[in-house]
This record gives structure tokens, C-alpha cells and sequence, in this order.
């Protein structure tokens, strides 16, 4: 018997754009928590969620008690993914703005635990997530060494609202479905 996971279509970050993300209304999740999906619409198709490839990534670090992976983005050939996530973490912050009518654009922006920030892209992923061997293989991804470099597909599906100790913050729920070494 073989267990397959469900295909995922994802965007190349060089065809992605941060404009084509729609933000819905605010909705409970399964959870009662309030999230605003995102959703994803180009001339010929339209995705219910955002799912991106990423170019290739330096490794810098994972937590598996947090799940945190930290991934560096330098360098001149990550220029355009690195300015479309800015564009991408404005664009939801535009979306917002009229909805936090009371609050000023740089509140609103410290508010949103930012994915991308200072040429370091920070994703949550759990522990059992496997990495992609350029040989066929995997390995866990605990056993990445600091310095290799990896692509990630990651789906982005909302935004929640929280509240953390008494602070509103919001937060970019994703996934990675895929992680793979890159030669």
C-alpha cells in the first residue's frame, strides 16, 4: 500500500505577485479562532489558498521545540523574492488598515509578526518534516547543517488576530508542505 500526499500547485516566487492575493473578510477557523483566509487569482487560475517555491535558501538554524526554521536571504540573486515579500507582508497590512480604522500604519505594522524580515525569512514547520535529498532520500529536518541550501514551498492561508498577553498581533499562517535540499 502506498500513502501519497496530495499534490500542492505552488507558484515559482519569480511569478508570484503579492497584488494578486486577496484577503477575505474574517471568519472563524475550526478552532473559533478569527482569521482572514487568502486566496490567490491570476488570468487563469484561481487558488483558495498561496503556495510559493522559494529560490534557494541558506540554512541557518531549526528549533524543534518552537518548530522556528531560519532561513538567510542575501545576496543580489534573492533580490526579487526578497521584495516580494515585503510587498506581499504591505500588501496584507493595506488590507487590514481599513478594518483597524483606529490605528496608524505603524502600529498596525508592529503588529504583524512579520515571515520576512531583514533579508531572514522565518517559517514554522514540525519536527517530523522531512527534507528532500538530492540523492532521493530524506532526512530529518533537525539533521540540516547550518550554511546548506534549501527550497521550501510554503503555503500561506490567512491571517490570524491574537492576542499575546494582552497585546493584538497578527500572524501569517502557513505551512511547508516541502522542503528539499538544492545542490
Amino acid at each position: 500500500m502506498f500513502l501519497r500526499k496530495p499534490m500542492i500547485l505552488a507558484i515559482p516566487y519569480t511569478e508570484f505577485n503579492p497584488a494578486k492575493v486577496t484577503l477575505h473578510p474574517q471568519i472563524d477557523d475550526k478552532r473559533g479562532r478569527p482569521i482572514h483566509p487568502m486566496s490567490y487569482r491570476d488570468t487563469y487560475a484561481q487558488f483558495t489558498d498561496v503556495s510559493i517555491v522559494t529560490p534557494p535558501l541558506t540554512f541557518s538554524s531549526y528549533d524543534p521545540v518552537t518548530g522556528r526554521i531560519v532561513m538567510e536571504c542575501h545576496g543580489s540573486q534573492h533580490r526579487t523574492f526578497n521584495g516580494k515579500m515585503v510587498a506581499f507582508q504591505k500588501h496584507i497590512l493595506t488590507h487590514i488598515q481599513p478594518e483597524a480604522s483606529t490605528m496608524n500604519s505603524e502600529d498596525l505594522d508592529n503588529m504583524l509578526q512579520k515571515l520576512y524580515n531583514s533579508r531572514v525569512l522565518t517559517l514554522y514547520t514540525f519536527p517530523s518534516t522531512l527534507v528532500k535529498l538530492g540523492n532521493g532520500t530524506t532526512c530529518p529536518i533537525s539533521e540540516l547543517k547550518a550554511g546548506s541550501s534549501i527550497r521550501c514551498a510554503v503555503r500561506l492561508y490567512g491571517v490570524m488576530r491574537l492576542d499575546y498577553k494582552g497585546v493584538p498581533q497578527l500572524r501569517i499562517q502557513h505551512s511547508v508542505p516541502a522542503i528539499w535540499l538544492s545542490a
